[in-house]
C-alpha cells in the first residue's frame, strides 16, 4: 500500500513545525504516530525505533525507502549536519504541496471538458430511448463512452513509457522538456538551499526527472564543474536548457544566491507548464467533442435517410403523390 503525497506533505510540514517549536525528534515522531495510519504509520514507527537505537534521522528514515525517498533522506542528512532540520522539512513539504497544487489545477481544467464529453455521449442518442427502448439507448451511449474512457486511460498510462524509452524523441515534446527542466531546476535549488554540495544536488535533481539520458548529461556537467568550470558553462553543452535558464544560473552564481535564483525560475517554469497543459486539455477536449458530434450527426443523418428515403414503398408513394397524379378535387 503506497503513501499519498498529500499525507507525506502533512508529515513533513508537521515535523518542521514541531522541531521549530523545540519538540525533540523522538517526541515529534511519537506525536505524528497518533494520527498516522497504514504504511505511513509503520514507516514512522520504524524510524522512531531506529532513532532510539542511536541511528541518525537520515538512516532511520531509510527503513522504508519507498516512503522516504533518497532525495528526501539526503536533504534530511544535510539538515542534521547544518542544524536546519525545521527548514529542511518545510522545504520538503513545500515541494510536495507545489506538485499537488499543479495536479489540482490540471484536474480543474479537465473537469468541464470531461463533463461535456460525457454528456455528449448520453444526450445525443436520446432519440433511441424513445424509439428503440432502454437497451438500445445504453448500447448507443454507454458502450462508446466506456470505450473512450478506457482508450484515454490506456493512452495516459502506456504512451508516455513507450516514448520515454526513446529519450531523444520523448524530449522533443515541448511539455515533456518543460517538465524535466522544471523538475531539475526546482530540485537543484532546493538541494542547494538545504546545504547539499553542488555535485550531490546535481545528481539528485537529475535523478528526479526520471530520464536516464538527462541524468547522464548532468553527470557530464558535474565533471566539468569538478574541472573548474562555472555551473553555467558546465550546463550549456548538455543541450537541455535554454538561454533563460542559463542566464538565471549565471546571475545566481554571480550574486552568490543560486538557490534563490533557481527557486524563482522554477516558479516561472511551473506557471508556464500549467498554462500549456490547460491549453492542451482544452484543445484535446474540443477536438474530441467535434469528433463525437460529427459521428453522431452522421448516424442521425443515416437514420433519417433510411426512415424517409430508404423504403421503396415510400419512394413509390411519393411519386404517386406528385401534383399530376392527384385527383382534380385534391389539387
Amino acid at each position: 500500500m503506497s503513501v499519498s503525497q498529500a499525507s507525506l506533505a502533512v508529515v513533513y510540514r508537521q515535523l518542521g513545525l514541531l522541531l521549530a517549536s523545540g519538540v525533540s525528534l523522538t517526541e515529534a515522531l511519537r506525536l505524528l504516530l497518533r494520527r498516522s495510519h497504514g504504511r505511513l504509520r509503520v514507516a514512522l514507527d520504524a524510524a522512531r525505533v531506529a532513532l532510539g537505537s542511536g541511528a541518525t534521522l537520515r538512516d532511520a528514515l531509510g527503513a522504508d525507502p519507498a516512503v522516504f525517498s533518497e532525495r528526501a533522506r539526503a536533504f534530511v542528512g544535510a539538515g542534521e549536519t547544518s542544524g536546519t532540520l525545521p527548514a529542511i522539512f518545510a522545504e520538503l513539504a513545500s515541494d510536495l504541496e507545489m506538485g499537488l497544487g499543479a495536479r489540482r489545477r490540471i484536474v480543474r481544467a479537465a473537469l468541464y471538458p470531461a463533463t461535456l464529453l460525457t454528456l455528449s455521449f448520453f444526450l445525443l442518442p436520446l432519440a433511441k430511448l424513445v424509439s428503440d427502448g432502454v437497451a438500445a439507448y445504453l448500447r448507443a451511449a454507454l458502450l462508446p463512452w466506456a470505450i473512450t474512457v478506457v482508450a484515454g486511460v490506456a493512452a495516459v498510462r502506456f504512451v508516455p513509457p513507450l516514448l520515454r524509452a526513446r529519450p531523444t524523441v520523448w524530449r522533443r515534446v515541448p511539455l515533456v522538456l518543460t517538465y524535466e527542466r522544471l523538475t531539475f531546476v526546482r530540485q537543484l535549488g532546493a538541494g542547494l538551499h538545504a546545504g547539499l554540495d553542488v555535485y550531490t544536488a546535481l545528481a539528485l535533481a537529475a535523478g528526479a526527472t526520471g530520464d536516464p539520458d538527462f541524468a547522464a548529461r548532468i553527470a557530464g556537467a558535474a565533471e566539468r564543474v569538478r574541472a573548474g568550470q562555472s555551473l553555467e558553462d558546465a550546463l550549456a553543452p548538455t543541450g537541455l536548457f535554454d538561454d533563460e535558464i542559463l542566464l538565471t544560473v549565471a546571475g545566481g552564481e554571480a550574486a552568490g544566491r543560486l538557490d534563490t535564483a533557481l527557486a524563482a525560475q522554477a516558479r516561472l517554469l511551473s506557471d508556464q507548464l500549467l498554462h500549456r497543459l490547460e491549453i492542451l486539455i482544452q484543445l484535446v477536449a474540443t477536438a474530441t467533442l467535434l469528433a463525437v458530434y460529427a459521428v453522431v450527426a452522421w448516424r442521425i443523418y443515416l437514420q433519417y435517410r433510411q426512415a424517409l428515403g430508404g423504403s421503396p414503398d415510400l419512394e413509390r408513394l411519393l411519386k404517386e403523390l406528385e401534383p399530376g397524379a392527384l385527383p382534380p378535387e385534391l389539387r
